[in-house]
């Protein structure tokens, strides 16, 4: 399942109805990033305008977890439980971005589920949605994540991550450069093997001439 396949017709709406685009955004199934939407001037338009707080509940779905939201719940519109429920969803994949192996305790606090049970119908939820790739451990209470859908991303995060590319890079080359220098001894060993054991080997072989021709020597003399 494609977690982003509803994105264009809210597009088209954000761009005649800008605080419809917002809800029906949030709301939305098949819609889980909401960068190009935050990119339309129509939506920009918000920001200071009577319907600033769309602007600001669609921020939270597009960067933001649960906790985020119960933190500023007094300033934003009023939302149903399928919202909610989808941004419970995003939550999980921040999270399990963070971390490979989640223990139940961090998702229950966040996302503030009264069961396990409810814990992971979230999970599996988010799992048949195309968000996270994960196993769960139901005997150690744990989330083990394979892999997370990528979210929205802020533009305040982007040298952070560039640096953090810029490192892993360097740390390749290294790497790289590394297992060419053990390669080239390597090489330079078998080369060196090849080598001593021609030697030897041609070694053997005049031994073993001059010994056969003293043998033959020996008995010509006896005759």
């Amino acid at each position: 399942m494609d977690p982003n396949s509803g994105i264009e017709p809210l597009l088209l709406l954000a761009k005649s109805a800008r605080g419809a685009g917002c809800r029906e955004a949030i709301s939305a199934p098949d819609v889980h990033v909401f960068g190009e939407l935050l990119d339309l001037p129509q939506i920009l338009e918000l920001q200071g305008g009577p319907h600033e707080t769309y602007l600001e509940l669609l921020k939270i779905f597009a960067f933001g977890t649960y906790p985020d939201f119960r933190a500023n719940e007094s300033s934003l519109p009023r939302i149903e439980e399928e919202p909610l429920r989808k941004l419970k969803l995003l939550t999980i994949v921040t999270i399990a971005n963070r971390l490979k192996e989640v223990p139940y305790s961090i998702l229950q606090d966040s996302l503030k589920t009264e069961t396990v049970r409810e814990l992971e119908d979230l999970i599996i939820e988010g799992i048949y949605r195309g968000l996270i790739g994960a196993k769960l451990d139901q005997k150690q209470q744990l989330l083990n994540v394979e892999w997370t859908f990528g979210r929205d991303v802020m533009s305040t995060d982007l040298d952070p991550m560039i640096s953090l590319i810029g490192s892993w890079h360097q740390n390749c080359k290294e790497t790289l450069n590394t297992l060419r220098k053990e390669m080239s001894r390597a090489t330079s060993a078998k080369i060196k093997s090849i080598e001593e054991k021609r030697t030897h080997d041609e070694k053997v072989k005049e031994l073993e001439t001059k010994v056969r021709q003293a043998v033959e020597s020996e008995i010509k003399s006896r005759d």
